[in-house]
């Protein structure tokens, strides 16, 4: 009788478990890599759906800027942007400027793991009154979250005791385009990325672009990262490619992106979309943050 050979429970058991320890220690790695890719590739495929639109709406209009020409209110800009890309970009729900925009882009700011902005904003200012004078104290305040600024623009003046930060409105651009006080136009595409559309056409008046930057004072100064300053936007855009839902990763580099557009197309300003490619996405990301983080600086100017 011709005798078989065959593995014995205990060496099946054994393998089995091997080959469990080593599918538990990869498969992690795995589904980053994918959703790593995935995420790049939507984020492209909306650069690429942005780029064509403009190059279209530029066509018929002649500039980005034409399109609110004689347009006041920033939230009416924004909404008139929105409509015009509205005929060259499919959507499945436009909630413009209304209330109920939250049903289009997420509420909140998002995280910034990698530091791809300052994260500083300039909403404390203080006036008194010194010798006679009025004075005003702005105190740059330090955010736990996405703070972009305009490109080439200066949101403090001066230096030491005349250091003046009252014009840093004109620099700063909304972290919450969600918000109804966004002054934002959203909608959601047909592939269900989330998008909203933030007039910034009256900044170019704070803008000369230039090839080069001076390493103090302007963009550089603030944020950190490479910034392209060789353009002067109209509009400012962000999207989810996760959706109007609220997630648990709502963070820069992952699923929420950012940057300008041109009468050339889209700027990945904050080098949002391509810090996908370079690995930057990791799964230690939190939540919607909540602005609870402050810091001094005072600085003083006159007003």
């Amino acid at each position: 009788m011709k005798k078989l050979l065959a593995f014995s429970l205990a060496e099946v058991l054994i393998a089995l478990s091997i080959v469990g320890i080593i599918g538990a220690l990869t498969l992690p790695n795995v589904k980053k890599t994918y959703e790593q890719k995935e995420a790049h590739a939507k984020a492209t495929k909306v650069q690429h759906v942005l780029d064509s639109a403009t190059i279209a709406l530029v066509k018929e209009y002649g500039s980005l800027d034409a399109v609110v020409r004689g347009i006041d209110d920033k939230s009416d800009r924004s909404y008139a942007l929105l409509d015009a890309y509205k005929k060259y970009m499919k959507f499945t729900n436009v909630c413009g400027k209304t209330s109920s925009s939250s049903a289009c882009f997420p509420t909140g700011a998002f995280a910034d793991p990698l530091n791809t902005s300052s994260k500083t904003a300039y909403d404390s200012t203080t006036c008194t009154t010194k010798n006679g004078l009025p004075y005003c104290t702005i105190a740059p305040a330090s955010k736990p979250y996405f703070t972009p600024l305009y490109p080439n623009c200066s949101p403090c003046s001066g230096s030491g005791a005349t250091r003046n930060c009252l014009s840093a409105s004109s620099c700063v651009v909304t972290s919450t385009p969600g918000e109804d006080n966004s002054n934002c136009a959203t909608a959601i595409l047909n592939d269900g990325t989330a998008i909203a559309f933030c007039d910034v056409s009256r900044q170019k008046g704070n803008c000369t672009a230039s090839n080069t930057v001076s390493s103090s004072g302007g963009l550089l100064e603030l944020a950190m990262g490479t910034i392209n300053t060789t353009y002067c936007p109209s509009v400012a855009v962000y999207f989810d490619i996760k959706g109007a839902k609220r997630q648990n990763t709502l963070a820069m580099s992952r699923n929420v992106f950012f940057g300008y557009l041109t009468d050339e197309g889209f700027n990945d300003t904050y080098k949002s979309i391509a810090s996908i490619s370079a690995g930057a996405f990791n799964d230690n990301i939190i939540t919607t943050v909540v602005d609870t983080s402050t810091s001094g600086g005072l600085t003083f100017g006159r007003f």
